[in-house]
This record gives structure tokens, C-alpha cells and sequence, in this order.
């Protein structure tokens, strides 16, 4: 809590998506009105710093995505409704699931469909996944699949866990 997660997440979307032309990033949360509340308030307030809107980017609102001049956009996306299949034709180059351990098991499939969609633009060559949250116990699948591997001196070759705590956010 307090750790600036969403401020990260949201200079490190906007970075890739004007770094890279064509880029897609999706921000995603289990429930579209706390991902409306929290990291795309927290895109839109930065892109709104540096950027003009309607010259350098474009926001539909009722869609909840943005698209930059460079052709690169970033969507949204929730499963609270559980369809999961539905993000099946999507092709993203970055991915954040905001509060990853909101999920129990049976959501742990939206991870699983999404995750797939990476790798799909050739044209950009950085692919991300972000899964941005506070620990949860080591019995949730967030745990088994993120710290897990990279605990007791091992370190996965793909999954890095960063630290953060509210009295290193300045």
C-alpha cells in the first residue's frame, strides 16, 4: 500500500506505447470500475502532463482506451464476468494486471488467456507482463507462479519480482 504501483505502471504503458510504433498495451483488473478508478485514472493523468489530447493521443472514454498518433494504443480489459475466452483474438505487445491477487483460481484462466496474447506484434520488439499487487499467502497461485521461483537463492530466468515499500516512495 502506498508504493506508487499504479504511477509506475503508468510511465512504464506510456513509455513502451511511444517507444515502440504499433505497440498494444492492455491494462486489466478483475472489475472494469476499480480499473476505471485506479491505474487508467492514473494513465490518463499522465499522459495529460506531457501530452496534448486530440494532437498526441486520442481517448475513447466509453471503451476505455487511448490511441497515440504513433498507431499505438492501450485497451483495457475485466473478467468479472468470468468470459475469458473472450481476450482469444487479441494481440498485445504489453500486458498489466493490476491487483493480481484479486484473482482466486478460477480466474488464474484470465492470466492464462492473456499472458498468450503477448508476442503477437512482431514489430515491436519488448514484450512486458506486469502483475502489480501486495503479497498474498503462498498458497495463491500468484505466489506459486511469481515468488516462488525466485526464492531460496533461485532466480527464473523470465520472472523478476521487484519490491516495494511505502517508506522508499518519496
Amino acid at each position: 500500500y502506498g508504493s506508487a504501483k499504479s504511477a509506475l505502471i503508468a510511465h512504464l504503458v506510456v513509455r513502451h506505447c511511444v517507444e515502440f510504433k504499433g505497440a498494444r498495451a492492455m491494462l486489466c483488473r478483475r472489475s472494469g470500475p476499480d480499473l476505471r478508478r485506479t491505474v487508467w485514472k492514473e494513465v490518463l493523468d499522465h499522459m495529460s502532463e506531457d501530452f496534448v489530447e486530440g494532437v498526441d493521443y486520442w481517448i475513447k472514454e466509453t471503451e476505455m482506451s487511448v490511441r497515440l498518433k504513433n498507431g499505438s494504443e492501450i485497451i483495457t480489459g475485466s473478467w468479472a464476468d468470468k468470459r475469458y475466452k473472450k481476450f482469444r483474438s487479441i494481440k498485445l505487445s504489453m500486458l498489466v494486471i493490476e491487483e493480481i491477487v484479486e484473482n482466486d483460481d478460477q480466474d488464474e484462466e484470465a492470466f492464462k488467456q492473456l499472458n498468450a496474447r503477448l508476442r503477437r506484434i512482431p514489430k515491436v520488439p519488448e514484450n512486458i507482463f506486469i502483475g502489480a499487487t501486495n503479497p498474498d499467502a503462498p498458497s495463491h497461485w500468484v505466489w506459486k507462479y511469481f515468488i516462488e521461483p525466485n526464492s531460496n537463492g533461485s532466480k527464473h530466468a523470465f520472472r523478476h519480482v521487484f519490491y516495494s515499500r511505502t517508506e522508499d516512495n518519496p
